[in-house]
């Protein structure tokens, strides 16, 4: 009975992380992952499209897609 109380509150904090990835990704067009950096310059990219952000958004996107 433990256990399984556990698993849906693990299953519904993976559900909420997933959907606020998906709601940054969609805000910051796209993620870390897909980014690339270089010269003191942050890029996150999706589709041959790339958007410069700060070294604190670059490191959180990463984080945040690595989560997910």
């Amino acid at each position: 009975m433990k256990f399984e109380r556990v698993l849906k509150v693990y299953a519904a904090v993976m559900g909420i992380n997933f959907v606020a990835f998906v709601i940054v990704a969609m805000w910051l067009g796209d993620d870390a992952i897909n980014g690339h950096s270089g010269n003191g310059h942050y890029y996150v990219c999706a589709h041959g499209s790339c958007l410069e952000v700060s070294h604190a958004i670059f490191t959180y996107s990463w984080w945040h897609a690595f989560s997910v």
